[in-house]
């Protein structure tokens, strides 16, 4: 397996659906004329639209959030990653696994993106020296590495590291801001064994809650053909800004805020990569599309990570490892609030199943502790009504979040929705 560093530098922006007319300017120049040289990428979901530009294309061409309501731009800088592996589709899940652990122990935060021609990782510029040693180490090759400079010299001390297992958590209350640590702003952290216990101990304190949704709908993963561009891209157009006009888009889920659907389009050097449902891709004539084989039809398993930021790692590592230990093939797409874990239709129950009883054992071995601290604490002298009322309150909120099958909407409300949410999955770490 090898790595690319694409020469790029790309930024992040997200807004909502309901501001998706301030964008078709830059949406129309980036599907009808972008420039060879550049990466776009397009991804929404039922909580957001997420692009991925470069910063030359994110400057000039989309608003400012003054006049685009909800456009949100990080201001850091990203450097894109390209996985390349002749493993394929059918083994993703393994690679997303190797190069996503590592970068989860050394406390580097990613947004990982799987298209149908390669894979890409991004991760902020400023963290790009950590990123280049640490892979290094892992022994994964880069390409080209002498045409850039960062100074890729291991750090002179270690990042925070994370957990050697996944952790899934549970706690009753949503997440504040100031609670989410961000991943450390240079490349090491303090040399003190005590802040990186303490950095790690956060990370598993059971304060981290993500609300997961399973939507109805089967996606399939397929390249465009660039030789049909003019044609496709008025196609996608349509797609994008007027999914009304699509037939049958009676059946596309609906809510009180709109449609709801997940598409997703990549465009860079390697080729383009579309990611819809049925009634998208009948859009497009057979010739239109690239399939080495007839699509596997995917189910989506998404995960609200708005509360968590951006520095928030170790979050792929957590998905991906559980699923890809019990042969669970993914795909993995980020957004810049959400991860869309998409499986195989068929294993979508199996899924659901392994992170639930995942779930379920960290439940079990945090009671355990809980029990184990409430007898040291009580030795100590510790005030026991604060610790066992945190602990009623966490109890209380397992009790009524424990299992992803054990929560659905009320049938009026799927009806209406037709979609499942889930409460209560906690993960580790964000990446």
């Amino acid at each position: 397996m090898s790595i690319t560093i694409l020469p790029m530098r790309l930024t992040l922006l997200t807004l909502p659906k309901e501001s998706l007319s301030c964008v078709m300017h830059a949406m129309v120049k980036n599907l009808y004329f972008r420039r060879k040289d550049t990466f776009f990428s397009y991804t929404e979901n039922s909580l957001e639209v997420s692009i991925v530009a470069d910063v030359e294309t994110a400057a000039n061409d989309f608003p400012t959030p003054a006049i685009c309501p909800g456009l949100v731009i990080c201001p850091d800088p990203f450097r894109a990653l390209q996985i390349d592996s002749d493993t394929g589709l059918d083994n993703s899940a393994k690679r997303i696994n190797e190069i996503s652990a590592p970068l989860a122990k050394a406390g580097v935060s990613i947004f990982y993106l799987s298209t149908y021609q390669t894979d890409f990782v991004f991760v902020k510029e400023r963290r790009m020296s950590l990123v280049i040693s640490t892979l290094q180490a892992s022994d994964f090759d880069f390409m080209d590495l002498e045409s850039f400079h960062f100074d890729h010299s291991p750090p002179s001390t270690p990042s925070v590291t994370a957990p050697s297992t996944p952790s899934y958590g549970f706690n009753g209350t949503t997440p504040a801001n100031d609670e989410v640590a961000a991943s450390p702003p240079a490349d090491s952290v303090s040399s003190s064994p005590t802040r990186a216990d303490a950095c790690f101990n956060d990370l598993n304190n059971g304060k981290f809650l993500a609300r997961k949704i399973i939507p109805r709908y089967t996606l399939r993963l397929v390249g465009l053909n660039r030789e049909y561009v003019d044609a496709w891209a008025i196609k996608l157009i349509r797609i994008i800004f007027y999914p009304d006009l699509i037939p049958h888009a009676e059946n596309v889920e609906q809510s009180a805020g709109g449609t709801e659907r997940f598409f997703s389009y990549t465009a860079t050097e390697e080729g383009i990569s579309i990611v819809a449902d049925d009634q998208v891709l009948a859009e497009f004539p057979e010739h239109f599309l690239n399939m080495s084989t007839t699509p596997k039809p995917l189910k989506c398993i998404q995960v609200d990570l708005t509360d968590y930021g951006l520095d928030r790692y170790g979050i792929v590592y957590s998905m991906a490892d559980p699923l890809s230990s019990c042969g669970i093939n993914l795909l993995y797409l980020s957004t810049y609030m959400t991860a869309n874990i998409l499986v195989n239709a068929k294993d979508l129950p199996k899924a659901i199943k392994i992170l639930d009883d995942v779930v379920q054992r960290e439940v079990a071995d945090r009671e355990r502790r809980s029990a184990d601290s409430e007898d040291s604490t009580s030795t100590d002298g510790v005030n026991e009504s604060d610790e066992s009322l945190f602990d009623d309150e966490r109890r209380t909120s397992v009790t009524r979040t424990l299992c992803l099958n054990d929560y659905t909407e009320p049938a009026a409300a799927r009806q209406s929705n037709e979609w499942v949410r889930i409460d209560g999955l906690q993960l580790h770490g964000e990446g």
